[in-house]
């Protein structure tokens, strides 16, 4: 207060709802009956300012300085073997592992130790080249990678909620450990909401091809084959992920026509009196699976000594993808009810019709105008083979998020009371069925020509 002459510290106990009326705290400082002992629980996670220098420039001595060591330890191992059948056919094989565990720049208040982040990259592979005249060569190859990553940050594995005497926060597994999130200002319980992730991604590729010289043609034919696999255990929506956290307002210890130079928000916090709250809940692994084929013919022509060409055709397929245990999903909008395949009398592909089979022309020519000199031309169609389980790995109901904001002047709940328990939805069916409400109001406006105006309110709620 001495360093901001605008600071009030309003009682939000006092006045009405909308902020008029209410009494200051005398002195700037609240009673002690009024100071939330789940407040007090985390107070012990502040370090106390050891620096007199105003970082923050905030003409105040809230300042905390401590030095911190990133480390990345990794290692690679690489092997290759080459064996020599015969004159005409050479087999290699290949494998790789890289192994990292670091910490990057993830160090949270009131924590000693980093998040910490644990990767292992296997790949494997065996190919060979065939000459099986002198102008046929067969050759191919088969593929193997699986990525191993856990980031957990340094909270990780303990359940604070009966430590701070805050219900509904952390969960019924160890993912939902950690300190929840505070924000208030002067934040702890930062540890990033992305945090903590288990993954395991496997890849599997096979490729063989057939290649025939004849005196004017260079005809190649092949087949290429992807198997993709994702395993997900990464809860992001919303601000504080599965541990849950409270967000504190200004204008909770704020009153109207008051504009806060900050503050107010950490007193909200010491009176256990957040605005908003928000959790998020993920029981099922986010799977995957995918399969890619493709058929390729392709002619390098010779048509003149001064003309070649090149003509292709791929024809690849992708099928619609699944998860381990389970088809897709798609919401019904005529009923608004959520369908997921394979579940229930659901079937896998929920009534999805869709394009599997596509057509990729490739044309090619180079035409030699002299000995120095070339013209190139060319023309081809991509088909982008962008896999579908990272974008459909997070939806609803897999990844469910809970939240709630108060009024401006109030708050949506207190931490004595924590977070409200939450019913996950029921997925046995194969459905779910959404509400969702609207509203619409016309008028006319303008005494000669009737210009219709309306305006059109939606939610969505989910069980």
């Amino acid at each position: 207060a001495a360093a901001y002459s605008s600071f009030r510290l309003y009682n939000p106990y006092t006045g009405g709802a909308n902020g008029v009326g209410r009494e200051q705290f005398a002195n700037y400082t609240i009673p002690a009956n009024l100071i939330s002992p789940q407040a007090m629980n985390v107070l012990p996670y502040y370090p106390l300012p050891n620096s007199d220098r105003d970082l923050n420039s905030n003409q105040i001595a809230d300042d905390y300085l401590i030095s911190r060591t990133q480390y990345q330890h990794r290692d690679n191992y690489d092997l290759k073997l080459t064996y020599q059948r015969n004159q005409s056919h050479s087999i290699w094989a290949k494998f790789g592992m890289l192994d990292n565990e670091g910490t990057g720049d993830n160090f949270q208040l009131g924590f000693e130790n980093p998040s910490l982040g644990d990767t292992r990259v296997y790949t494997g592979g065996i190919g060979h080249t065939w000459t099986l005249s002198p102008t046929l060569v067969l050759d191919g190859n088969f593929g193997y990678l699986q990525m191993n990553q856990t980031v957990t940050g340094p909270d990780y594995g303990t359940d604070f909620s009966t430590e701070l005497g805050i219900p509904g926060v952390n969960g019924p597994s160890e993912r939902y450990t950690g300190l929840p999130m505070f924000d208030s200002n002067y934040d702890v319980g930062t540890t990033p909401s992305w945090m903590p992730l288990f993954r395991t991604e496997k890849n599997w590729t096979f490729s063989s091809a057939i290649t025939k010289v004849l005196p004017k043609h260079e005809i190649r034919a092949g087949f290429d084959f992807v198997r993709l696999e994702l395993n997900h255990y990464q809860a992001e929506f919303g601000p504080y992920g599965l541990k849950g956290g409270f967000a504190f307002s200004n204008n909770t210890t704020g009153a109207a026509g008051y504009t806060s130079p900050g503050w107010n928000n950490f007193a909200a916090f010491m009176l256990g009196l957040p605005n908003s709250y928000s959790k998020d809940f993920q029981e099922i692994q986010m799977t995957g699976r995918e399969n890619q084929f493709a058929l390729y013919i392709r002619d390098r022509w010779n048509a003149t000594e001064k003309l070649t060409l090149s003509l292709g055709l791929r024809m690849e397929i992708y099928p619609l993808m699944t998860r381990a245990d389970s088809g897709i999903e798609r919401l019904d909008l005529s009923t608004w009810t959520l369908l997921m395949g394979g579940r229930g009398d659901v079937p896998e592909d929920v009534g999805i019709d869709m394009q599997k089979l596509y057509f990729a022309p490739r044309v090619g020519a180079m035409y030699r105008l002299t000995e120095k000199s070339v013209i190139r031309a060319g023309y081809g169609r991509t088909i982008n083979p962008l896999p579908w389980s990272r974008p459909m790995r997070g939806a609803y109901p897999y990844d469910v998020y809970l939240s709630a904001t108060g009024e401006t002047y109030g708050w949506a709940t207190t931490l004595a009371q924590g977070i409200p328990g939450f019913t996950l939805p029921d997925l046995s069916t194969g459905r779910v069925q959404l509400k969702n409400w609207w509203a619409t109001f016309s008028t006319a406006i303008a005494p000669v020509q009737s210009i219709p105006v309306s305006a059109r309110f939606a939610s969505t709620i989910l069980p």
